[in-house]
């Protein structure tokens, strides 16, 4: 199981709205604005799509799945430092 959502981009701040795009869980917004009620914000993604998704879908931080691999990567390199690292020290110690 993945907590990877996909949440519509709406032309308006209600669901009678066309739906422009859905999108992933996970993907970096900038808030615009937002309704009175903050049931609705307006968004815009790094790839410029502008539109309407409900706010309660809006986090500020990362979904762990998304987390969960950025760490890996981090973990990935990490090791390969310190393989490297070892390997220099063999060859200063010989």
């Amino acid at each position: 199981m993945k907590d990877v959502l996909h949440i519509t981009v709406r032309t308006g701040p209600s669901s009678d709205y066309r739906i422009l795009e859905a999108i992933p869980s996970g993907t970096k917004l900038t808030i615009l604005e937002v309704t009175k009620d903050k049931k609705w914000s307006k968004v815009r993604t790094d790839s410029d799509l502008v539109g309407w998704v409900l706010s309660r879908f809006t986090m500020s931080t990362l979904p762990a799945s998304v987390e969960l691999e950025i760490k890996k990567r981090e973990l990935q390199l990490a090791k390969k430092e310190l393989a490297n690292l070892k390997r220099e020290l063999a060859r200063q110690q010989h």
